[in-house]
């Protein structure tokens, strides 16, 4: 297996997350640790550019993405800047960086294909509508068909459970001894502490794990070990001089791996 690298970004902002279309267009929202200001950035795999680098709404704070398409960013706004609650909906053309129209009367629910599904809270109870992704025009209105609203997510979620992604879970001796017993025997020699996550892939074992430095602070590690031979062929420090146990820190789509470094930073492989 080789590793190429196709991006590594770090803007010194922590990341809040990370979006892929189905272009392979990945989005990355960041905020300001200290100011809680939330700027993003949009890097195409194809052109190997940025079609956002760094890029701020007139509203800087109190706002974020609802659905990432294939062209635009469905975006939200917050009923009050203290609570979570999301309100209303923008659509942001990132083609050509200009907004292509904002409702403030409707919530998001989810987007397929070209429709976006959304609802108004009556109070009576909620009023389903579609409208379009590019117009925000209204297309339908379903009334309170929640029965039809629920029969579409579900064929929608099922359909983006099967789309490419693999993501690690903690790895138990007992439960997967033959793949414990790999990574063990390639880190026996390290000082560990918590547990180890972990994927397969392509006949090779994607694995996270933290060593214990001698003045007590906590290397974040991630290694991929050829099963067969039991042999590291791949490895990167996540996080260094750490404090704290760091999950998540990586993610397979298709035939990229997404690593997740230092809070702000985040490496992408192509695997060949």
């Amino acid at each position: 297996m080789k590793f190429k690298k196709l991006l590594k970004h770090n803007n010194k902002r922590q990341i809040w997350r990370l979006l892929l279309n189905k272009s392979n267009h990945l989005l990355i929202e960041e905020r300001d640790a200290e100011t809680k200001a939330v700027s993003y950035s949009l890097y195409d795999f194809a052109s190997k550019k940025y079609l956002l680098d760094n890029y701020k709404f007139e509203e800087e704070f109190w706002i974020g993405v609802e659905a990432f398409t294939e062209k635009v960013m469905l975006m939200h706004k917050y009923v009050k800047p203290d609570m979570p609650t999301h309100k209303g909906m923008k659509a942001f053309s990132f083609i050509d960086k200009r907004e292509l129209w904002e409702n403030n009367s409707l919530n998001f629910l989810f987007v397929k294909n070209e429709d976006v599904y959304c609802f108004s809270q009556r109070f009576e109870g909620k009023e389903f509508f579609i409208i379009d992704l590019y117009s925000g025009e209204i297309k339908e209105n379903l009334g309170s068909d929640y029965h039809r609203i629920n029969r579409i997510k579900n064929e929608l979620d099922l359909s983006e459970n099967n789309s490419g992604y693999v993501f690690p879970e903690t790895l138990h001796p007992l439960k997967n001894e033959e793949i414990f017993n790999v990574v063990q025997e390639t880190t026996k020699k390290i000082n560990l502490t918590g547990s180890f996550e972990y994927l397969g892939f392509n006949g090779s074992v994607f694995v996270n794990f933290h060593k214990i430095n001698k003045d007590g602070t906590l290397d974040n590690i991630f290694r991929v070990i050829e099963s067969s031979k039991q042999k590291v062929i791949f490895e990167e420090t996540l996080n260094k001089k750490v404090k704290n146990l760091f999950i998540d820190s990586f993610f397979i789509k298709d035939n990229l791996l997404f690593l997740l470094m230092e809070k702000s930073g985040v490496a992408v492989y192509r695997l060949d």
